[in-house]
């Protein structure tokens, strides 16, 4: 029924067969990420998330409404000595590139002003991604927009980890799968 955006190169389709046959045949091609499998497949079977407020929003109403709220899908990838960042909505994707030394000096959530290489693709009119249309009149409002985006991204992951303190047991634990000497 959908297609799930993984990461900069990987679309994954995701099939259901519901009860009773319904919504056979139907097919959902906006954007979605892995994050939504699980509240999707909780909201088929009627179960309530439990405990932690769950990440991701279930698909089942763009299959039976045609509702499309509009997701946004992101991704980090290492490839060729860079660090690469995306962002994808509705059939357009930006693509940034960083180069490996800065982000080595400033993490990897570090988005420079100006980043090594900038691509923007409309994935309606080019699905295997040849045409760059970063540089595009056109398309010059849209890849402006979508950098917002992916820089307002970035800046939310920035926070410092949660400390977290081990009990005795849970240390004994990972020690014993190798993870603390």
């Amino acid at each position: 029924l959908c297609a799930l955006q993984v990461d900069t190169f990987c679309v994954v389709p995701l099939v259901l067969r519901l009860p009773g046959g319904s919504s056979a045949g139907t097919r959902v091609e906006s954007v979605s990420a892995m994050v939504d499998v699980m509240p999707t497949i909780l909201d088929v079977l009627g179960i309530q998330p439990q405990g932690r407020e769950a990440q991701g929003v279930s698909l089942r109403p763009r299959w039976e409404q045609g509702v499309d709220p509009g997701r946004r899908a992101w991704s980090e990838a290492l490839a060729w000595g860079y660090e690469q960042k995306s962002v994808r909505s509705g059939s357009h994707k930006l693509i940034f590139t960083i180069d490996n030394p800065d982000v080595a000096e400033h993490g990897r959530h570090f988005m420079p002003p100006e980043p090594l290489g900038r691509e923007l693709f409309d994935l309606s009119a080019d699905p295997g991604e040849t045409r760059n249309l970063v540089s595009s009149a056109e398309q010059g409002e849209r890849a402006t927009e979508l950098e917002a985006l992916l820089r307002e991204h970035q800046a939310t992951l920035r926070g410092a980890p949660e400390r977290v303190e081990l009990d005795e047991e849970a240390f004994e634990r990972l020690r014993a799968l190798g993870y603390v000497e």
